[in-house]
């Protein structure tokens, strides 16, 4: 959907600054969330990702935890979501490069 919305003519920043976060006490985003953490595996996907979008910037930590709960429960993730994932931590580490 994001992919979509850049197509589109949609602006990068505006994309990033939609706030979708469960949290109540952030301001941009907690970063720590299943929300947020799914926002940030669509804009490293999309090439936008930058560390200041969430309160918490996501690390490779995030990375760990999502492919302990992938691998705890393969069946509640579908092969998309999964290399999805997989390519955005691959994004992450270009970026830390």
């Amino acid at each position: 959907m994001m992919r979509k919305c850049l197509q589109e003519g949609m602006s990068p920043d505006f994309i990033r600054e939609i706030r979708s976060c469960y949290s109540g006490e952030s301001e941009k985003g907690c970063g720590e969330c299943t929300v947020c953490f799914n926002k940030a595996v669509a804009l490293l996907n999309c090439g936008i990702y930058t560390p200041d979008v969430f309160d918490t910037p996501i690390t490779a930590a995030h990375f760990r935890k999502a492919f302990e709960r992938i691998g705890d429960n393969p069946e509640d993730y579908t092969s998309d979501y999964v290399s999805e994932v997989k390519s955005a931590y691959r994004h992450l580490r270009e970026i830390k490069k």
